[in-house]
């Protein structure tokens, strides 16, 4: 019978309507009760106070002067507070009826709130009108433990203990269309608390919280900032009060409109675990201070200037408007349509701009776009790399995004920034750091055409050395160098170098190369290799050498796979010009072993091609012998091209080498009988390419000992100065007994040969030395002058230009014997029938002792 008549009694109030004021004590009466009309009930107050019934222990009847009447929980049964604009904080805000008037009192009054300390309890809060905080200036302002005020907390905070048992969930019942650009319904608050506020105070602000707290269906404007999450109630931002397990959902804000509101939502701290969900926030970029691209104009900054990110945020179905999403620092995000609107004069910042983008970050980005945005070009999602060399930054996902994409990043479906014919950038996507999808078109690097072996054009002239043999170490002593291992198209081409001693050297695949570059100049470097340790022990760098300043520098960023060949490459774009020399290097030693192949080395003059185009030729680039001329097409160091047939222009196909219709005659000038005929290395006949009678040059080799020894009386062979002499002296060993000239630097000494009728072409010389010193460098150098014997010059000719012989690095072993080449020595002057004058000098360099010269070598080409 108890249950029916609750059950009447909620039918009579809910249904029938009827309610008797009464005055005195409180009563509850029964006017009739049928089962056609159901039950009358009279319920009034005494003295005007809200009256309560007991239904049974679970329940009671309350009610109101007013004559509201509501059957309500127990207290802390449900964990349920109400709001209304019409309650009142001294009321239960157990019921619509009794609802209090602030959500600063209902968030007190569930289960765990107190008033002293001011504590926020577990449960729901709902909102239908009224205010955030019953005092001005404050707003929704939750504190956890860490926050420096928790112990005695400022005006207008709540305190939560973060007890993994709370949760915090305020719900609006919408009567208002949210902004900006609305499309969910909100509640917008009353004053004093949350609307209408100044001096920096945000509706709602979180510092360390991490009990899940969802907001949902309510509109925050006015104050500098409309949400304010992981800053402590100090203003530190550095990551003590980071907040998490945040949910946003049909929430919109926006702040005051001056010059130094915002931004609208403010996300700093470290804070992580942020949903978005059906947002609205209105950015500042037509006031702000510091103008459209300052966090102050965003309409959602995302702030890790001061900490070291904020991340695991998620931000879908937004409506932005006059600002964007502005990420500081390292995030992980994900937003999904999202749109920002402009006004169509001013100008606005990017829908997303990452402006401070590492490879730490991670982003998915789909559906952005942009409206009314302004008369600058800008772009839609813009990405800041940290690093100096975009390929190597990677950058978010972004799948159809409407609007333009400047920076690194995988784009699928999307508009590149260059659509805008250089408004923003004239940088391609690939140099930008792009790759993905646009329209026909796909951007990204590949090793599929390198792998193919296939003939390579020489557009630049390769300055690494394709032969092994000639690769060194910066630290012979302590280096095996193993060479004829396999390379990756099967040959026998690649080398590996081992340091056998802790610390790192450097591997260099041949002689450095000396160049004064120009500013804007290119350099670009690359090999394939195994076990390398990645693009970071790849350089251009000569040990000792110095390295030209480079302002951008971009690289492959491949991934690292140690078991199998890749092809590394790096390109520096010269930033000041000075003298420096260069070659293709690995860095190894410390557990790295590389085995490298096909190294190639090019200088790009600044204008001979544009930067797009110089990043084009890098990630396409493959390995050619480095005797390859500019403009020809050349196979690959160590593998021959085998062809089975062979047809030149529209002539007949050759199926051999020789004795068929097809065979070739090559010849530098007109066939005539006098010319010697002879064949090339597959047999075909050729016409002999010399200037002389029979056509052919050939090289004679002259050799001139420096001194020799008389039993132990020593004598010069060269002519010595009267001054910065060589010493010379007897060298009796257990087999041997020579002469030599000691040279000490600047110690110089000569010697003259005719040079014959028929001489042609260059002179190559070859300097014969010993030294007892067991490290440094010796550096010797060679200048000639020549003398007509006609009787019509003086025979005191002065000396060209000297060319320096290459360097000589000593090593472990004493008196070991050493040579030294330089080709095609400066002979200006020099005619056949003259008189060669040869001079020897010994130029500045490292080793501390005097250096014994057996003699020179000079090949001298002659024609017959």
């Amino acid at each position: 019978m108890k249950k029916i008549l609750v059950l009447a009694c909620l039918v009579a109030i809910l249904f029938a309507g009827k309610v008797h004021a009464q005055t005195g004590a409180p009563g509850f009466s029964e006017d009739n009760f049928n089962s056609a009309s159901g039950l009358q009930i009279g319920l009034w107050a005494a003295g005007g106070a809200v009256s309560t019934i007991k239904v049974d222990s679970g329940h009671f009847l309350t009610g109101s002067p007013q004559g509201n009447v509501q059957l309500k929980p127990k207290v802390n049964t449900d964990a349920i507070q109400y709001v209304s604009k019409s309650g009142s904080d001294a009321n239960d805000g157990l019921s619509w009826g009794t609802a209090k008037n602030s959500i600063f009192a209902a968030l007190q009054a569930l289960p765990g709130g107190s008033t002293s300390p001011p504590t926020a309890g577990r449960g729901t809060v709902y909102f239908g009108g009224g205010v955030t905080h019953p005092k001005p200036l404050c707003g929704i302002w939750i504190m956890g433990p860490r926050d420096p005020g928790y112990a005695n907390p400022p005006s207008c905070w709540l305190r939560s203990t973060n007890n993994a048992a709370m949760g915090i969930n305020i719900v609006g019942v919408p009567n208002f269309q949210g902004a900006p650009n609305p499309h969910a319904v909100t509640v917008l608050p009353d004053k004093p608390g949350g609307k209408g506020t100044t001096g920096g105070s945000p509706g709602i602000w979180l510092s360390d919280t991490t009990v899940p707290i969802n907001i949902s269906g309510l509109t925050i404007s006015g104050g500098d900032r409309a949400f304010l999450v992981g800053q402590c109630s100090n203003g530190d931002r550095a990551g003590v009060c980071a907040s998490n397990n945040i949910v946003f959902s049909g929430v919109n804000g926006s702040g005051n409109n001056s010059s130094a509101s915002g931004p609208c939502m403010d996300i700093t701290g470290q804070s992580y675990w942020i949903w978005l969900r059906d947002f609205g926030c209105g950015g500042n970029a037509v006031l702000a201070t510091g103008g459209r691209l300052s966090n102050q104009a965003a309409a959602i900054l995302i702030d890790g200037a001061a900490n070291q990110g904020n991340g695991l945020i998620n931000i879908k179905d937004a409506n932005l408007a006059a600002g964007g999403i502005k990420i500081v620092g390292t995030t992980d995000i994900i937003i999904d349509n999202v749109i920002e609107e402009g006004d169509f004069t001013h100008d606005m910042p990017p829908v997303v701009w990452f402006t401070g983008w590492s490879t730490t970050s991670s982003a998915m980005i789909t559906h952005v776009e942009a409206a009314d945005i302004g008369r600058t070009p800008t772009p839609c999602i813009r990405i800041d790399n940290t690093s100096s060399n975009p390929i190597q930054s990677g950058g978010p996902v972004i799948l159809n995004a409407g609007c333009g994409v400047l920076g690194p990043a995988t784009v699928l479906n999307s508009t590149p920034i260059s659509f805008l014919n250089g408004a923003i950038s004239n940088a391609t996507p690939l140099r930008q750091g792009q790759l993905g999808f646009w329209a026909n078109s796909i951007v990204g690097q590949t090793d599929v055409a390198r792998r193919n072996d296939a003939l390579v054009a020489s557009r630049f002239l390769n300055k690494a050395s394709s032969n092994t043999a000639t690769w060194i170490s910066s630290d012979p002593s302590n280096t095996t160098i193993k060479t004829g291992l396999t390379d990756p198209f099967g040959g026998a081409g690649a080398a590996k170098a081992t340091h056998n001693v802790a610390g790192t050297a450097n591997f260099s695949t041949g002689p450095s190369f000396s160049f004064t570059p120009s500013v804007g100049d290119w350099i670009v470097v690359g090999f394939w290799e195994m076990g390398l340790g990645g693009d970071a022990n790849l350089s251009a760098n000569v040990f000792g050498c110095g390295f030209p300043a480079a302002n951008v520098i971009y690289q492959d960023n491949s991934y690292l796979f140690e078991d199998r060949w890749s092809f590394r490459w790096k390109a520096f774009k010269v930033s000041v010009s000075a003298s420096t020399c260069i070659q293709a290097n690995a860095q190894f030693g410390n557990g790295i072993a590389p085995t490298i192949y096909g190294p190639v080395l090019y200088v790009i003059p600044n204008g001979t091609l544009s930067d797009n185009e110089v990043i084009d030729f890098a990630t396409s680039m493959a390995s050619t012998d480095s005797a390859c001329p500019v403009g020809t097409i050349c196979n690959i160091a160590g593998h021959p091209v085998q062809l089975t047939s062979l047809a030149i222009g529209r002539g007949n196909q050759m199926t051999s080498v020789s004795g068929n219709s097809g065979q070739v005659a090559q010849s530098s000038g007109t066939l005539s009988q006098t010319k010697l005929k002879t064949a090339d290395a597959n047999g075909n006949i050729v016409n002999a390419g010399g200037s002389g009678t029979l056509g052919i040059t050939f090289p004679s080799k002259t050799y001139a000992s420096s001194a020799i020894c008389n039993n132990s009386a020593a004598t010069s062979a060269w002519n010595l100065p009267p001054s910065a002499a060589p010493t010379v002296s007897c060298r009796t060993g257990t087999n041997i007994q020579e002469g030599t000239l000691n040279f000490a630097d600047a110690d110089s000494a000569q010697f003259s040969l005719p040079l014959a009728s028929d001489w042609t072409g260059a002179i190559d010389a070859r300097l014969i030395f010993f030294s007892r010193d067991t490290r440094g460098t010796v550096i010797f150098q060679i200048a000639t002058s020549c003398t007509a014997t006609s009787g019509s010059t003086v025979d005191d000719i002065a000396f060209n230009t000297a060319d320096v012989f290459t360097t000589i690095t000593l090593n472990a072993t004493a008196n070991a014997q050493w040579e030294t080449n330089k080709t095609s020595i400066n002979i200006t002057g020099c005619s056949p029938l003259n008189t060669l004058q040869v001079k020897i000098s010994r130029a500045k360099d490292t080793a501390s002792s005097r250096v014994s010269v057996k003699g020179l070598e000079l090949t001298l080409r002659r024609a017959l």
